[in-house]
């Protein structure tokens, strides 16, 4: 049982990865990908002729534009397969007659649903895994790109680096200003950090008014910097508001694998509470390694 688990989690692991990778690829290549698919699926259809359906093969190419590009542009394709599978083995008695015409509605009421329930899906994965006020990623989904960089690490001695942060003296914005400023200044917070990163980075709001920085493969001189102009825009952006409060981190190096999510995020934390402890708005940086 324990290495069907482990298992498990391998291949779920690799999923996410290779999900990750696609997501990152342009939109416009994932379009041709998904359009010249179908295109070839068509072909394969038209010469098979009526004995042989190839419906089954349209759907990745739906789930690959829907959950990547586009619901808009996976609807059109639902469109486009639906026409010309009805266009297949063109015969005007056949085409005109009511069986056929309601077979192809059939199908494009299939491909739509099965789009929309994609979307559907999708959208509920995301609140999931997204912080209701700030928008940006939650801890759930902070712990999976964690765990995909520390076998990473693990594997292909990779470093990446954690900057964990809390804004110093949040309290008083609540006390001072009321719940609707701290809300207002935790998403400025966050939109500007987001703002500030690389598309492969990955900001997350872990709680309260604490905020953690994923740097996949980030070593500690760039993740120092990085981190020390995050503070710095982080000033400036709070300053047109008057609210007066600091950022304090505390930004750690792997250069080994740690033995969990836990156990990264602790040290992170750790360090930003000597940052606090040392006279708050800075950054200390170390490096792990075993």
């Amino acid at each position: 049982m324990k290495h069907i688990a482990q298992y498990r989690q391998t291949l779920i692991r690799e999923f996410g990865r290779a999900a990750d990778l696609i997501e990152k690829s342009p939109k416009p290549l994932l379009l041709a990908i998904g359009y010249l698919s179908a295109i070839v699926i068509e072909i394969l259809n038209f010469m098979a002729g009526h004995e042989i359906r190839l419906a089954v093969f349209y759907f990745p190419s739906l789930f690959l534009l829907t959950w990547f590009v586009s619901t808009r542009s996976a609807a059109v394709l639902a469109i486009l397969s639906s026409v010309f599978w009805f266009m297949i083995g063109f015969d005007l008695l056949e085409i005109t007659s009511m069986e056929h015409i309601w077979n192809a509605l059939m199908r494009f009421v299939l491909f739509v649903t099965f789009v929309y329930v994609v979307r559907a899906y999708k959208r509920e994965r995301n609140f999931a895994r997204q912080d209701f006020l700030t928008k940006v990623a939650n801890g759930q989904r902070f712990t999976e790109l964690s765990n995909i960089e520390i076998e990473r690490c693990r594997r292909y001695g990779r470093p990446f680096s954690v900057a964990y942060m809390d804004i110093d003296d949040f309290k008083k914005i609540n006390d001072s200003f009321g719940h609707i400023a701290g809300d207002d200044l935790l998403f400025k917070v966050a939109r500007t950090i987001r703002g500030n990163i690389r598309s492969t980075d990955t900001v997350a709001r872990l709680g309260g008014d604490e905020f953690a920085i994923l740097l996949p493969e980030t070593g500690f001189e760039p993740a120092c910097r990085l981190v020390q102009k995050i503070r710095v825009l982080l000033l400036d952006a709070v300053q047109d508001r008057f609210w007066q409060c600091t950022f304090s981190f505390g930004v750690v190096t792997f250069l080994s694998a740690p033995p969990s999510v836990d156990d990264m995020i602790r040290q992170a934390d750790a360090l930003m509470y000597k940052a606090k402890a040392a006279g708050k708005n800075q950054a200390m940086c170390i490096k792990y390694e075993i």
